[in-house]
């Protein structure tokens, strides 16, 4: 969540195409690499009848290629290696993951703008203010303040990052599918941005009488 690193250079980027500090929905294991949302994550502080992110109807998928994610260069720990392939995140990672993500959606949807943008990294915040963040979220992600339906398609993660795969789908029908970039701190998954991994499908035209 802070740097100039591949990883961090992919965080800005994601962070310029979707500054929403993900509270609880899905989420990855401590690392990086694409992550995804728990089987059945419970929502975190948001609206009562916020729904938690349904599970995959497949195992989760492995995190895109172009996932930017890169390994902190303390690696895990331990032994001083680091591991270089990103795997599928444990439960209790992607729970944890899963989590931060459903806990900015739910805050989102009941606009609460100030709780989501706490779920962003402390990177995420040094280029994005809370202002830009609520601007940025209304006209370019309109999308994730009136969530109908969020899936988990996939959580990995690689030391202390992971990226998140989750399928989102508004009341009025507009679908996206946004990839999480998060990494972990003291305070726990914060996330770094987002971005499409396919073109979002706009709401379907109104039939006409």
């Amino acid at each position: 969540m802070a740097g100039t690193t591949v990883g961090r250079r992919r965080a800005a980027r994601g962070a310029v195409a979707l500054a929403l500090a993900l509270t609880p929905a899905c989420g990855p294991a401590a690392g990086p690499a694409p992550s995804a949302a728990p089987t059945d994550v419970a929502t975190a502080g948001g609206a009562p009848d916020a729904p938690p992110i349904a599970p995959p109807d497949a195992p989760p998928a492995e995190a895109p290629d172009e996932a930017p994610v890169e390994p902190p260069a303390d690696g895990p720990g331990g032994d001083g290696t680091r591991a270089e392939v990103p795997g599928t995140c444990d439960p209790a990672t992607e729970a944890a993951v899963a989590g931060t993500v459903a806990a900015q959606l739910d805050a989102l949807g009941v606009g609460d703008f100030a709780a989501a943008y706490a779920q962003a990294s402390p990177f995420f915040r040094t280029l994005v203010d809370q202002d830009a963040f609520t601007a940025m979220i209304r006209t370019r992600y309109p999308e994730l303040l009136d969530v109908a339906t969020r899936r988990l398609e996939g959580c990995t993660v690689l030391n202390r990052r992971a990226v998140l795969v989750v399928a989102l789908t508004a009341t009025d029908g507009a679908r996206r599918t946004l990839a999480y970039e998060l990494g972990e701190s003291d305070d726990g998954w914060r996330i770094d941005g987002a971005y499409d991994l396919e073109p979002p499908e706009p709401a379907p035209a109104a039939p006409q009488v």
